[in-house]
């Protein structure tokens, strides 16, 4: 991935390389958005015009605008093996957002997930979605605390949580609250609030395609889910 220096977080423009860096991780092969502009042809406009993505992203930038028409998910349901076809809940519902959108928020991310990390703004006990942390080094401090504990003779108590559906019931409010009080890039701030406005999913039924605003979560599929999970979460880290 592109270095990020602080010079060009300071002066918020995107440039040729970081936006490369970016398209030329593209996986093939992947489902485009309701659009129907997949990776490939993302790749090659990218190699034949390298400033046309740049251009489109520092303007959006400039404006604090997120385009409406990259921001809606199209809505597929897989059905889960072995479960009753007539419930809703034996479904797993993808979003599939336009590719130009979801490169656009994979910049943003990147440019948040930055700022977070050089800042050290993240709780140091948060393991998830973390480039240098995972389900390993979690387990790790786990160990290390009770070790400890049981040398000083001491009590331990684990408790485990699951939360259902966290990225679906991410409240928008929530996430904002937390951007504004992150000290994040203006530009970077604007631009996720923007995201998060008008955001809309739409699905094809035997009776035609509906469309609805999605008012709370991140989209299965949508890049930015984890990075804005971590930060929501990292304001219970620090009061625990």
């Amino acid at each position: 991935m592109y270095n990020i220096t602080k010079l060009s977080l300071q002066y918020i423009h995107s440039h040729v390389q970081e936006i490369s860096a970016v398209i030329e991780h593209l996986p093939s092969g992947k489902a485009p958005g309701i659009d129907g502009i997949d990776n490939l042809l993302i790749k090659t406009i990218h190699k034949c015009f390298n400033n046309i993505f740049p251009t489109l992203f520092n303007k959006c930038l400039h404006l604090s605008c997120f385009p409406d028409s990259l921001k809606i998910g199209n809505i597929i349901l897989f059905q889960k093996g072995g479960e009753d076809q007539r419930l809703a809940s034996s479904y797993r519902p993808i979003s599939l957002l336009p590719t130009i959108g979801k490169e656009l928020e994979k910049f943003m991310t990147h440019r948040l997930t930055y700022h977070l990390e050089s800042t050290n703004s993240l709780n140091y006990r948060q393991h998830g979605f973390r480039e240098g942390k995972s389900v390993d080094t979690a387990i790790n401090e786990l160990l290390r605390n009770i070790k400890t504990a049981r040398r000083d003779g001491k009590h331990v108590l684990v408790l485990s949580i699951d939360i259902t559906g966290a990225f679906d019931n991410l409240q928008h409010r929530a996430i904002l609250k937390t951007l504004d009080a992150s000290a994040c890039p203006t530009n970077i701030n604007r631009l996720f609030h923007s995201l998060l406005q008008n955001r809309k999913v739409t699905l094809l039924t035997p009776q035609g395609r509906a469309t609805k605003e999605q008012k709370q979560g991140c989209p299965q599929g949508s890049c930015s889910g984890p990075a804005l999970w971590n930060l929501v979460a990292n304001e219970i880290l620090n009061q625990v």
